[in-house]
């Protein structure tokens, strides 16, 4: 009997060694992942202004492109598309503020395929189109500007 029960407790330390191991290992590649997201982050805040497919951000992490959307969705809250184009419009929105530059222009420093496609784009994020924006912003910082 006794040797029985040597070898359970014997067996249960294994057990215990294991999946400590594993717990480790699981830890270090969520560290690892964390860190590819991380720089995928930075890759995409510093390339917006370029074509940005998913495909090859999924590639740069080495990872599928269903596990990397997958787990893009479950870390950030939004597809990495979605994401992409909440960067872009940042920047767009940054620069209609703080310039005078033409919507074309903007678009194309933003990373969309034209003008149109920008316009659509930010009005479905803010409900206003960029000229509108523009015209809200300077309306609020000079009450008595005429804009039309």
């Amino acid at each position: 009997m006794l040797k029985v029960q040597s070898e359970i407790h014997n067996l249960l330390i294994d057990i215990s060694r294991n999946s400590g191991k594993n717990a480790d290992i699981i830890h270090e590649k969520q560290t690892d992942m964390n860190l590819s997201f991380f720089r995928i982050l930075e890759y995409i805040d510093t390339h917006s202004s370029e074509p940005l497919e998913i495909k090859n951000l999924a590639n740069m992490c080495h990872m599928s492109y269903s596990n990397f959307a997958k787990l893009f969705r479950a870390n950030y809250g939004r597809s990495c598309k979605e994401y992409i184009n909440y960067i872009r419009l940042n920047k767009a929105q940054d620069m209609l503020i703080n310039s005078d530059f033409d919507l074309n222009y903007i678009a194309l420093e933003t990373g969309f395929f034209d003008c149109s496609h920008f316009i659509r784009t930010y009005k479905k994020w803010k409900g206003i189109t960029p000229k509108q924006e523009r015209i809200k912003i300077i309306k609020q910082n000079n009450p008595n500007h005429n804009c039309l």
